[in-house]
């Protein structure tokens, strides 16, 4: 059973079998990929500073699933995913 954790929305969600992991990641991908034009197309509108905001909120959050990954012990899961991720 895994818990999901950093992602607000998720923060309740239990995880208990592949297929359900797997349903999880196709459903935040369709996510992502809808929201990305209306994305892309607000950037012109956004501040400078509001950009260099968002981009550091970005990276705090990966940097978290990067230490979650380091804690966890799961570095060699990790790059056995970055693997077949390519």
């Amino acid at each position: 059973m895994k818990v999901i954790p950093f992602i607000p929305e998720c923060e309740d969600v239990v995880i208990d079998t592949l297929s359900e992991q797997q349903q999880l990641r196709q459903s935040v991908e369709a996510v992502h990929e809808n929201i990305k034009p209306a994305l892309m197309q607000n950037l012109e509108s956004r501040s400078k500073d509001d950009l260099i905001q968002s981009y550091c909120n970005e990276m705090d959050a990966k940097n978290r699933a990067y230490y979650f990954i380091l804690e966890s012990g799961l570095i060699n899961e990790f790059y056995q995913f970055c693997q077949n991720q390519a």
